[in-house]
This record gives C-alpha cells, sequence and structure tokens, in this order.
C-alpha cells in the first residue's frame, strides 16, 4: 500500500515512549507537533479534536496522558497511518478523513491544527511524497515554509475557514491550538480578530509560534 516506511520510537514529555510508523506521502512528527502536544497537555479539558492528524503523534501522545481524542485528517494515506501508529500504541482513538469539520461531530475543549504546508485537497500521491519529504527534511521544511507560504494564500483563507466552523464545535471556554509561522502571524491574529476571537501566545518553536485562540 506504501512505497516506504521508517519505524521510529519518540517521547513525549513524560517520557512515555510513542511508537510511530512513517510513511511516505504522510507528514512525519516534527518539532512544532511536540510543541504542540506539550500545549495541549497544558490546558485543562479531556476533549480533543485534532485536525490533520498525519502520523497520528498528537493524538496518540495526548490519548496516552488521558485526553479523549478524534483525529481527523483529508488525506486517506494519512487515516490508514495514524490507524496503523494507534493500534502499535494499544489505544482507542476515533480516527476520521476528513476535510476540516466535514464529518465531525460533536464540541470540544480543545482543537489542534497544524497546519500543511500548502493546500492540495486533490493530493496525488507524488505531491504528498515530496511535501512528507519536505516536512522530514528540517533545513528545508523551514525554508520553503517561509518561501512557498507566501505565495499560497489559500492557507489563510484555510485558517479564516477554520475560524467560522470552529464555533459550533467548541465548549464553552474551548481553545484553538495552530501552529502558526512567523511569516503569517500577523494575518492570522488579523483573521482570529475579525471572527471574534483573543488571541495568545503559548510556545514558540524553530520558525513559528504556537497560539491559543478563544471566542470574546
Amino acid at each position: 500500500m506504501f512505497i516506504t516506511s521508517k519505524f521510529k520510537r519518540l517521547a513525549n514529555i513524560s517520557n512515555k515512549m510513542i511508537k510511530i510508523k512513517n510513511f511516505a506521502g504522510v507528514a512525519p512528527p516534527t518539532e512544532e507537533s511536540k510543541v504542540l502536544l506539550e500545549c495541549i497537555l497544558s490546558l485543562k479539558g479531556e476533549d480533543v479534536l485534532e485536525l490533520g492528524t498525519g502520523t497520528g503523534y498528537v493524538a496518540i501522545a495526548a490519548s496516552k496522558e488521558g485526553k479523549k481524542v478524534i483525529a481527523t485528517d483529508i488525506n486517506p494515506k494519512a487515516v490508514e497511518t495514524c490507524k496503523i501508529n494507534v493500534k502499535l500504541n494499544n489505544i482507542n482513538l476515533i480516527i476520521l478523513q476528513s476535510d476540516l469539520f466535514k464529518n465531525v461531530r460533536g464540541k470540544f475543549d480543545i482543537i489542534a491544527f497544524n497546519p500543511p504546508i500548502s493546500i492540495d485537497k486533490a493530493g496525488s500521491n507524488a505531491i504528498h511524497r515530496v511535501k512528507s519529504f519536505i516536512r522530514s527534511t528540517k533545513l528545508l521544511r523551514t525554508i520553503l515554509r517561509y518561501t512557498y507560504s507566501k505565495l499560497n494564500k489559500s492557507i489563510l483563507r484555510l485558517i479564516d475557514e477554520l475560524f467560522i466552523d470552529a464555533k459550533e464545535h467548541l465548549k464553552e471556554n474551548g481553545s484553538i491550538l495552530i501552529c502558526v509561522i512567523n511569516n503569517f502571524e500577523e494575518d492570522i491574529k488579523r483573521i482570529s480578530d475579525l471572527n471574534g476571537y483573543n488571541n495568545e501566545l503559548m510556545k514558540n518553536f524553530n520558525y513559528g509560534k504556537v497560539y491559543r485562540f478563544t471566542l470574546r
């Protein structure tokens, strides 16, 4: 089914070992994944929705820490990869193929999202493999996040759509956590403000930050 794979063991912040199998065409865990996880675990509230789960690392680790997690991804290969990794870690986790909230029901204390490098809903196998390679290579990831994303305003439209639709899926006092690359920081803060959200800087990573957004 998949062309290549790598097997890694990653420790979360409580030193519990997370088994992760990576496949071509699926974005692997990166620095911002671990920072996003730390932010999820720092907040109260059990019910978590992770959008764009990739390998499922964040969802699996959060679940091992007692969160009730639903993980989604638009990429069917990511959904299959997440299912494999869930079995490797012997946990129960709901996994859905979904474009943002399309197939999601219910309300959540935390909605977490690490946006893709680019929006490619058609998502050919070759494009998914290229993007997963970029995300697994720190230098390429850093350079291309800055350069390509400047030309790809569809990311901002995606975030705007997320803020609009999230209002139907946030519990009272719920939080949205988003990994925000530095060159989109002011744009995303502006979009969140227009949609009625407060923003709070949670944590920095190499080329960006995790922000917390809450409804005013």
